[in-house]
């Protein structure tokens, strides 16, 4: 491979690498502002509700798997309603039958703003922790190729080295981290 065309492939590579550290970081960036409000929901004040459209409601739907739960809950004379059981918790879902009572933590800011289970889940956690490891490896292989471009001299006969198999792979995949 001619060392123009060589530059060339890997400065493809580190457009796509680029593009998967600019799609990591916002899945990233999202993810840390739903831990933060998971985290503040572990404050929040309560109040009684009742579940208005359970699981075994026939307004939920009809697949095992798949459900809508919604309740209602009263804070200053005013109801609200609401259908987020938890942050990260789905599996939480299939444990509320309509015209269950139940305790609503609400934001005291925002009183629409409610969950029937509070704080962050270890899932979460680790999905932040494989973002944030995704995120700084592409970081570390778009300046890794970038260092290969502009200040290592390509020998003109030499074999495909390894930061070109992976701009090659990164163009086909678009993400390193995926």
């Amino acid at each position: 491979m001619k060392l123009c065309n060589r530059k060339k492939v890997i400065f493809v590579g580190v457009l796509f690498q680029t593009g998967g550290v600019m799609v990591i970081s916002v899945i990233l960036l999202l993810l840390i502002t739903t831990i933060n409000h998971a985290k503040a929901s572990t404050a929040w004040p309560h109040a009684n509700g009742v579940v208005t459209v359970g699981f075994n409601s026939s307004q939920a739907g009809t697949d095992a798997n798949v459900g809508n739960i919604w309740y209602e809950y009263e804070v200053g004379g005013r109801t609200f309603r609401c259908n987020r059981v938890s942050y990260f918790e789905e599996n939480q879902l299939y444990k509320h039958t309509e015209g269950e009572l139940v305790t609503v933590f609400y934001n005291p800011k925002d009183c629409q703003d409610a969950c029937l289970v509070t704080g962050v889940s270890m899932f979460a956690m680790w999905r932040l922790w494989f973002y944030a490891f995704s995120f700084l490896w592409g970081i570390v292989m778009v300046f890794h190729m970038l260092y290969k471009i502009f200040y290592t001299k390509f020998a003109k006969d030499a074999k495909t080295s390894t930061v070109e198999r992976i701009a090659v792979a990164s163009i086909g995949s678009g993400l390193v981290g995926f």
